[in-house]
């Protein structure tokens, strides 16, 4: 059984007596987790050859910013050195304290988790705008990835994790599934 629309938006909330730091970085990871899972279930199809740069429809191109310069990788090699760098983000124990006498950072709500939302979103965007049919028939993972997009927009939205113009590339995509 799919969660509905109704359900998402309450899964969303931070569960009572929960500190809303630990809820948003569960979410995260949970989030992060399962976007890498879907999308090794296209990765087959998203190669060099096939996706020479990381675009999210045909008005959106992502760099990836190698030493201080926007530089051009394949869509597989990007979403690899996006998925490299969340972990990493998630890893660290000054961002992800894992004690809890440790607070977050002060920044953790404003820079660090927007930071991983914003890429999370590119992935999104450039599964839904190149293998969309890939993933229509891959393992039936379209569902899946419907349901994920939406999870993730109602969460982000719901605790003001992005700006809305980091979310223009998927605009269309919000409007037709949330």
């Amino acid at each position: 059984m799919m969660l509905g629309t109704v359900e998402l938006k309450k899964a969303v909330n931070c569960p009572k007596n929960e500190n809303i730091n630990d809820w948003i970085a569960v979410s995260v990871v949970d989030f992060y987790n399962k976007i890498s899972l879907l999308y090794s279930a296209v990765s087959g199809y998203c190669t060099k050859e096939s996706c020479p740069t990381m675009t999210c429809g045909p008005e959106y191109e992502y760099f990836w910013n190698l030493n201080g310069k926007a530089t051009r990788f394949s869509a597989p090699e990007y979403i690899n050195q996006l998925f490299d760098w969340i972990e990493r983000q998630i890893d660290n124990p000054k961002y992800f304290p894992v004690e809890e006498s440790v607070p977050f950072p002060k920044n953790f709500r404003t820079k660090i988790v927007p930071n991983i939302y914003r890429r999370i979103i590119r992935v999104f965007g450039h599964i839904y705008f190149s293998h969309f049919t890939d993933v229509s028939e891959t393992m039936e993972a379209l569902p899946q990835l419907n349901l994920l997009f939406k999870h993730v927009i109602y969460f982000i939205k719901k605790h003001k994790l992005v700006r809305s113009s980091d979310l223009e590339s998927v605009q269309g995509l919000i409007d037709k599934y949330c």
